[in-house]
């Protein structure tokens, strides 16, 4: 009788009271044995249970577990570190999860001081919970050397700083992000002493343009945390930049990597009057301060009246980077580049043109001086609107052992006379033999080119790059393309697929990508 039903099962078919009544007695039957069947499974599950919860402790007392060498146990937790960047103070990550697991590994993670020798602090979370949490971790550390970062929020500088600054005699690594001079200065955090720091990082905080200029101000790379014995790495990063140089001779004779971050992020002319105080000449004064220097980034700004005579001798200088957004002309380089005797250069990075540069160009005559002096440039960084046609070739080939060469092109043009370096001038040089050159190609060893571009407009800047590339014999190992805006969707995969398929490494990224309907859009 029930197999008439069959025909019913999954569709939308309602039966009738007699065949509801007829369904209910069919499925009695298999109902109890359905409930019969779930008392069982509840009365094994019960079962199994009790003899796993007599199992487990043995299974524990034989795992493999426990048989791991403290000393093994103790590398594996400080591999649980987070690697590019210090511990924050959250059970969600190392070190504070581990003492979460079970006491033997609580007992082994507070007992290990490289554990809590690295720690993030946040400023603003710092308020919401007590002092004594950072407390705790830093003594932990016992008399390992600490590494810490601290985010600050406006005000909230102080709470954290105290506690930090009692164990400063062991700082190793310092990252200070988003205060301001004043809120150092008011916790003396700047006139501690460090005797292990090796590295210091100050991000300062963006303050409106409150600043003394009459003052004279506190000269801060002369305070006591920045001189200490072992300290190699110093970066700065302020827009008001009045008071961090010294004016008086000091050592800084154990540095080997500088950066000076002073951008001009407005045509302010109060912020433009705290920049003059570090000026191309501050720079060259500074840079003779540190004679074992290896690697130096740094912004520069005009030399109101150019009067630094003395050159500065930097044996051991391998990087040269000045940085972009500084304003300074073809003339100001020239005058800095003419003062520097770096034999071990390697990289050399200039900037991009500022809108309110010198309408003038670089002559030849100051990279066959430099070359002179720093025979061994493999990398350089230069912007093209800041040479002329005419001479470009002369000066490329200044460097015959150059492996990788950056250039931007902004489509700034400040200059008159004669017609400012576009990339595709650089690509024409770079794949024909100039008609007053004996060599085949210009830069023979070059390997990489990497184009700064501000926009790219169409298909045919694509087909100038692909047949350059072509042109020149051996070709680049790598090619790379960095734009500022994406206009359109560009058309470049076809040629990158040609020339991927001679062995060219080609790749485009764009700072500032096309507009998308998912702008905006969390994913």
């Amino acid at each position: 009788m029930m197999e008439s039903f069959v025909q019913h099962l999954h569709t939308n078919y309602v039966p009738s009271e007699p065949e509801i009544k007829l369904i209910h007695s069919h499925l009695a039957s298999h109902e109890t044995e359905l409930a019969r069947l779930e008392s069982l499974i509840r009365d094994l599950s019960a079962q199994r249970d009790q003899i796993k919860a007599y199992i487990d402790p043995y299974r524990a007392l034989a795992s493999q577990g426990r048989r791991i060498p403290q000393e093994l146990l103790e590398h594996i937790f400080l591999d649980c570190l987070p690697e590019h960047r210090n511990a924050a103070m959250s059970s969600a990550e190392a070190p504070l999860l581990l003492g979460h697991i079970c006491s033997a590994w609580r007992s082994i993670a507070f007992a290990l001081p490289q554990l809590w020798a690295a720690i993030h602090v946040s400023s603003k979370f710092m308020s919401d919970v007590p002092i004594s949490e950072l407390q705790t971790w830093l003594a932990r550390s016992a008399s390992s050397p600490i590494a810490f970062s601290l985010q600050c929020a406006s005000g909230e500088t102080e709470k954290a700083l105290p506690a930090l600054i009692d164990v400063s005699a062991r700082w190793k690594r310092v990252q200070i992000h988003g205060s301001s001079l004043q809120e150092l200065e008011s916790t003396a955090v700047l006139r501690v002493a460090a005797p292990w720091l090796q590295d210091i990082t100050i991000i300062f905080r963006e303050d409106p343009v409150d600043w003394d200029i009459t003052r004279d101000p506190t000269r801060v790379l002369v305070l006591s945390l920045f001189q200490g014995p072992s300290l190699q790495s110093v970066t700065i990063h302020t827009t008001h930049p009045i008071g961090f140089v010294p004016r008086e001779p000091f050592l800084w004779n154990q540095l080997l990597h500088l950066t000076l971050s002073f951008p001009m992020m407005s045509d302010d002319p109060r912020i433009q009057t705290n920049h003059g105080d570090f000026t191309i000449d501050s720079a060259l004064l500074l840079m003779k301060y540190c004679p074992r220097l290896e690697s130096i980034h740094m912004h520069l700004y005009w030399p109101h009246a150019p009067s630094y005579q003395e050159t500065i001798f930097l044996p051991h200088l391998k990087s040269l980077t000045i940085l972009d957004r500084s304003l300074i002309s073809a003339q100001d380089l020239s005058y800095f580049l003419d003062h520097l005797n770096m034999p071990a250069l390697s990289h050399l990075h200039l900037p991009s043109v500022c809108p309110q540069s010198y309408p003038d160009a670089f002559q030849p005559s100051v990279f066959s001086a430099l070359t002179d002096r720093s025979p061994l440039v493999t990398s350089l960084r230069l912007p093209l609107p800041f040479f002329d046609q005419q001479s470009f070739a002369e000066i490329l080939d200044c460097f015959p052992s150059l492996v990788v060469l950056r250039t931007i092109d902004d489509n700034h043009s400040p200059r008159g006379g004669e017609a400012p370096v576009d990339t595709a001038h650089l690509l024409h040089l770079l794949s024909h033999r100039p008609p007053s050159h004996t060599a085949e190609i210009l830069c023979p060893a070059l390997k990489e080119l990497v184009l700064e571009q501000e926009a790219l407009h169409g298909d045919t800047f694509w087909v100038s790059v692909h047949e350059a590339i072509l042109g020149r014999q051996p070709l680049f190992e790598r090619l790379e393309i960095r734009v500022r805006y994406q206009y359109q969707e560009e058309h470049g995969t076809p040629h990158f697929d040609a020339l991927h398929a001679l062995g060219v490494q080609v790749g485009v990224g764009y700072r500032f990508p096309k507009g998308s309907p998912w702008n905006g859009v969390e994913r």
